[in-house]
């Protein structure tokens, strides 16, 4: 298992570390930036479907995380922005839901729930791997990215619940958005998961050190 020894593996293992399908074990509540492995990602985000699976058909968060990036970098290359600054927003478009390989995808009614309640543990343990996923990939990113992705994440989303809900979508869970004007198509986990790779070497994607 890539060179990794069982007392490796096990000699830290707790309550809350979880093992990923490469091998490393990982405490949930503290990420290290050294832990963090492409491949552990993208076979979390292509087993994974969006919206609590209540769709017409299988659609994972490893091909949402791919149209993000597409309309990232379509948005930065129209306004001309430097190639570094694409660069570096397209990859943080392409990982925003990264955590989720970890911690799964809680809808947002979901995370609303659990903030009314004065629970904003999942919120700290998203942001932990958030950090830890920015710094394994030397990404820097600030409000106006933020700001961005927020609203690229909405229109994609509108456009997903759009195809995967009709009939019943009603413009109800992402109310004034303009849905992308993005191709939704369902792939399998394998094809999703190749997708994610190659477009993950597409854009450079590269873990620091």
């Amino acid at each position: 298992m890539n060179n990794i020894s069982r007392d490796d593996l096990n000699g830290m293992r707790g309550p809350f570390h979880m093992r990923t399908v490469s091998g490393v074990d990982i405490d949930i509540r503290r990420p290290s930036p050294d832990q963090i492995n492409l491949d552990d990602i993208a076979t979390g985000l292509s087993n994974l479907c969006r919206y609590a699976g209540q769709v017409r058909r299988f659609y994972s968060v490893a091909q949402h995380s791919i149209i993000c990036a597409e309309v990232m970098l379509a948005e930065l290359e129209r306004d001309g922005r430097p190639l570094a600054e694409r660069r570096s927003w397209t990859q943080g478009a392409f990982l925003h839901d990264a955590a989720e390989a970890y911690l799964v995808d809680l809808t947002s009614q979901t995370k609303r729930a659990l903030r009314e309640a004065g629970s904003t543990a999942f919120d700290a343990l998203e942001l932990g791997f958030w950090h830890a996923i920015q710094k394994r990939f030397d990404l820097s990113l600030g409000a106006d990215w933020h700001l961005r992705m927020k609203r690229i994440d909405r229109a994609v989303a509108a456009r997903e619940q759009m195809v995967l809900r009709a009939p019943y979508w009603n413009g109800e869970y992402v109310p004034s958005v303009e849905p992308a004007d993005v191709e939704i198509r369902a792939l399998s986990f394998s094809d999703a998961r190749d997708a994610f790779n190659q477009y993950a070497w597409t854009i450079g994607l590269v873990p620091r050190g």
